[in-house]
């Protein structure tokens, strides 16, 4: 079966879905949903996924753009506070909007009235210092456990059918496919998700043999 069109997109969200909580795919999701707890959230990019940071030639550069995406930052916790998210926080050196807490009913209605405030946060891109410092604090909190799992996992799929799956990066994190990283024209192999439900199952992170799907 091969992918097109939203069944692609679809395809890329359901392997990703699949991974590790520590898996890189699922970081990139958290830069561009915002990390959340089970209390609160730090809305760390107000943007869809597969942003890109604008290409940095110089510390000026990169200066700038983080000004400029703070500022950004800035104008969308103002938007949320004056559309009754009132507990928003300025954001902090990365972006993040602290204070928004999870199941507060004001929430859809404040992210659809910012929702032109974020667009725009969307077009300038997550600073590539930013997102660098993100996906390093991401591995910091990796636990042992879960550096082994995505070494293990990438060994289960390169020997279940994707011999160029890659092996995780040296800080831990798991190395995103060409095929699913954002904006890719790659599509998904075929077999991708059944391999990577095979290998969760086998090392204890999806459900039991013999457990009935959908």
């Amino acid at each position: 079966m091969r992918f097109s069109g939203e069944s692609r997109a679809a395809s890329k969200r359901s392997v990703s879905a699949i991974r590790s909580v520590a898996a890189l795919t699922v970081a990139t999701a958290m830069l561009a949903a915002g990390a959340c707890s089970s209390a609160t959230m730090s809305q760390g990019v107000g943007a869809g996924p597969g942003e890109q940071g604008a290409v940095m030639k110089s510390a000026a550069d990169r200066d700038s753009s983080v000004k400029d995406y703070l500022a950004l930052k800035l104008k969308l916790a103002e938007c949320y506070r004056q559309h009754g998210l009132e507990n928003a926080q300025d954001p902090d050196d990365l972006g993040g909007i602290g204070g928004l807490t999870v199941g507060d009913p004001a929430l859809e209605s404040a992210f659809q009235a910012c929702r032109s405030v974020s667009q725009q946060v969307a077009k300038l891109g997550m600073p590539s210092t930013i997102k660098k410092k993100l996906l390093d604090q991401e591995a910091a909190r990796m636990t042992p456990a879960e550096k082994m799992f995505e070494v293990r996992f990438a060994k289960c799929m390169q020997a279940n059918g994707f011999p160029d799956y890659p092996d995780p990066l040296p800080n831990g994190l798991a190395a995103t496919p060409d095929w699913a990283k954002p904006g890719a024209k790659t599509e998904p192999p075929d077999g991708v998700g059944g391999a990577a439900e095979k290998c969760n199952t086998k090392l204890g992170f999806g459900p039991p043999p013999g457990a009935p799907t959908n």
